[in-house]
């Protein structure tokens, strides 16, 4: 698969696709040196496996979201809504109880299922994502984790410090 940030109109959705997929969908070269170990000698068989999800995560991006979710080859589009109430002015607000952000969510969802596109988010709010309508929910990024991993793994070692000094 391959996410594509700050998609804003569906020349750039349609350039993507000519970019990710091989003819007769799109005009990637083939490289059979180095594609032939992933998809064998059939290149659109490639084609089949790939996703193709550009970020909707401006305000640009949301104005033209139906163009560039319709695009053909367009999988579906990842919501970025961190970065989208940054570009929307949202910045601060509760987004999954601030009304504009709701309706931007609901409105990428609905143009996704009529154009039989996968709705995807990351966000730490998977119960809100969910209802929202979004398929596919991200619940962080791989620097994230490890930091609340690490955080986790630490305060475990303060405790089982602490406990021993009371014991001592």
């Amino acid at each position: 698969g391959l996410v594509v940030p700050l998609v804003e109109s569906a020349e750039q959705a349609t350039a993507l696709v000519r970019a990710t997929y091989f003819p007769p969908e799109g005009d990637r070269s083939f490289a059979a040196s180095v594609r032939r170990h992933l998809h064998g000698d059939e290149p659109g068989r490639a084609n089949e496996r790939t996703i193709l999800l550009p970020q909707i995560e401006s305000a640009e991006g949301l104005k033209n979201a139906e163009e560039i979710i319709a695009t053909k080859g367009v999988s579906g589009v990842l919501f970025g809504p961190e970065d989208l109430s940054l570009s929307c002015g949202w910045r601060g607000q509760d987004l999954w109880s601030y009304q504009p952000f709701l309706e931007a969510a609901k409105h990428v969802v609905e143009l996704c299922r009529k154009h039989n596109k996968i709705p995807s988010i990351l966000t730490g709010a998977f119960e809100e994502a969910r209802d929202t309508g979004f398929q596919v929910i991200g619940l962080g990024g791989d620097i994230a984790m490890v930091r609340v991993d690490l955080v986790a793994l630490i305060n475990e070692r303060v405790d089982s410090l602490r406990k021993i000094q009371r014991a001592s």
